[in-house]
């Protein structure tokens, strides 16, 4: 699970050798997630909230949560 988060963030990143991609992204978050990577189960969903899959989103949101992931917490946009 490790391995296939790390591919993720190669193609999110575009570094090791390879462009950046959002679809391999998806499918390597995806994978890592279903896998019990509790980080990568939490950027899928933010993945998916951002592209309008909010049942998708909420799913891999619970996963991660369930997991034991604990996202840092943000401060509120003040729009800057």
């Amino acid at each position: 699970m490790d391995a296939a988060y790390g591919v993720a963030e190669a193609y999110k990143s575009g570094r090791s050798g390879v462009a950046s991609d959002p679809r391999r992204l998806e499918q390597w978050l995806r994978y890592s997630a279903e896998l019990g990577h509790g980080r990568a189960s939490w950027e899928l969903a933010e993945h998916y909230n951002y592209t309008g899959l909010v049942a998708d989103a909420a799913r891999f949101e619970r996963k991660a949560l369930d997991l034991g992931y604990r996202p840092a917490l943000r401060l509120p946009s003040r729009g800057y």
